[in-house]
């Protein structure tokens, strides 16, 4: 096994470290993962063959992190790294995942134990996107957008804008009145309420960034739309928020409220 450990560094150099585990070595890489953890695998050899596994680590949470288990989308690429390293999987009796390669050729270990790390560290650091939130944001932003676009000429709305390339702020849509004025609307939406509080003190910020510059004059009226069908939306906790960007002039409404009067409102 030392003998085996002494071509790893070779390949890899230095900063790779091991201590014997029984009849395995296990090896700390300088492989990191987000949550400021480094990849620990384990080597053994079985009958002729080499094979490098995670210990049961990596769906065991000890890098301190959480697979999801219910997201299509997290599923989805995890079988794709799974296929692309070559990541087999195991299940003792316990209940413990392992995920493992293999090779016969002693020259190929250094290849196994750097694929295995680096999957362990996508996984991970994938596991760390919420995607629930990713996709309620999406949801919501691709239907107002789709609604706004269906009621207001093009060339009188704008997404993901400012009013003026000298003003830093960006605004959901930035809408050109018959005035030539700007109505400004913030989407806010979030998977659970604490997304929902930060969607609301964003738009809370760029709407203060606009007040301290130079175009306000040119913006008529400034929206906090609220998604209240998003899952994070409970109006009695979120009041305090509402009633503190009220109090600097922004109108806040209800999607489900929001019909063709809002698009006269915003276009007049």
């Amino acid at each position: 096994m030392n003998d085996i450990f002494t071509e790893i560094t070779r390949a890899f150099g230095a900063l790779w470290h091991c201590r014997p585990r029984g009849d395995s070595l296990e090896i700390a890489t300088p492989v990191p993962t987000s949550t400021e953890k480094y990849v620990t695998v384990f080597l053994t050899c079985r009958e002729g063959k080499w094979i490098v596994s995670d210990g049961g680590m990596t769906r065991s949470g000890m890098y301190d992190h959480i697979l999801p288990s219910d997201s299509q989308t997290y599923e989805r690429i995890h079988r794709f790294f799974l296929d692309d390293f070559g990541i087999k999987r195991t299940q003792s009796a316990n209940g413990t995942v392992f995920y493992y390669k293999s090779t016969t050729c002693r020259e190929l270990v250094p290849n196994i134990i750097f694929d295995l790390s680096n999957f362990i560290a996508i996984a991970v650091n994938c596991s760390l996107v919420d995607y629930a939130e990713r996709r309620e944001r999406t949801i919501f932003t691709t239907t107002v957008r789709d609604f706004l676009a269906d009621g207001i000429p093009q060339d009188k709305v704008a997404f993901n804008a400012t009013v003026n390339p000298g003003l830093d702020a960006k605004f959901s849509a930035v809408i050109t009145t018959r005035r030539g004025k700007f109505s400004l609307i913030n989407f806010a939406t979030g998977a659970n309420d604490s997304y929902m509080r930060r969607s609301i003190a964003n738009s809370n910020i760029y709407y203060d960034m606009l007040e301290e510059s130079p175009f306000a004059d040119n913006v008529k009226q400034k929206v906090l739309l609220l998604n209240d069908r998003a899952t994070g939306y409970d109006r009695r906790k979120l009041d305090p928020f509402i009633k503190v960007c009220e109090s600097k002039g922004q109108k806040a409404v209800e999607w489900s409220s929001v019909g063709p009067h809002f698009l006269t409102q915003l276009t007049a």
